[in-house]
């Protein structure tokens, strides 16, 4: 039985890539990770399958020693990391500690995960998955540029560490996809100004699941146009 850990899974290509992975299926236990419950709770009564919800606020860094000891008892195959964030604006208008949470959400959240795993690794685990941005991760993202900042850390981090010796025992990857049709994406960001067609979460979900399941596909995949 395969087990695998969504974490950020209440929201966007998490709750999308969740729900169709489970609805489709029947070999799969899953550990869902979010501070709200109820979307989880919702994926989970899909399938008959031992799922877990773990509520947990992967912004705060407190707790995330507790939730890699949960993951770690749950002896996971996969690790996707969905979560990411950031506020939209000026700058300098914003206070810090929004600046603080695009941080440790988008970016030392996951290293942490990753940086535990490679130091304590469990023989059940062998792929993990965070997720990058072809815009954020790449280019100037004006208006969201501590959210810019850490996709650019994640990528950085993901692709130094494909060339280490962990690549070897774990198969780590980044999916980096464009704009997509959410409520996450704020009203007067420039796709929405320009009515610019956007996928859905549901079609970039179908896209994730065919590329980590390939063993021979790229091990970072951009989302072109």
């Amino acid at each position: 039985m395969e087990k695998v850990v969504f974490l950020g899974a209440s929201k966007g290509l998490g709750h999308a890539v969740a729900s169709q992975w489970i609805s489709k299926s029947l070999c799969c236990d899953a550990l869902m990770v979010a501070r709200t419950q109820e979307p989880m709770i919702e994926i989970a009564s899909q399938s008959p399958s031992n799922h877990q919800v773990f509520p947990c606020d992967l912004a705060t860094s407190s707790a995330i020693p507790g939730l890699v000891q949960e993951i770690q008892a749950f002896e996971p195959h996969r690790i996707f990391y969905f979560a990411g964030g950031g506020p939209f604006g000026t700058f300098e208008k914003k206070e810090w500690k929004d600046h603080q949470w695009a941080l440790q959400l988008s970016f030392l959240t996951p290293a942490e995960i990753i940086h535990h795993f490679c130091r304590n690794p469990i023989e059940s685990l062998k792929q993990i998955v965070v997720i990058g941005s072809k815009i954020a991760d790449n280019k100037p993202d004006p208006n969201a540029a501590s959210y810019a900042a850490a996709k650019h850390g994640l990528r950085g981090l993901i692709n130094s560490l494909q060339e280490e010796e962990i690549a070897q025992r774990i198969d780590l990857r980044l999916f980096r996809p464009g704009y997509m049709d959410t409520n996450l994406l704020p009203p007067n960001a420039k796709p929405r100004k320009t009515n610019q067609p956007l996928p859905t979460a549901k079609e970039m979900a179908n896209q994730f699941t065919t590329w980590v399941r390939d063993p021979k596909a790229a091990k970072t995949k951009t989302i072109e146009d």
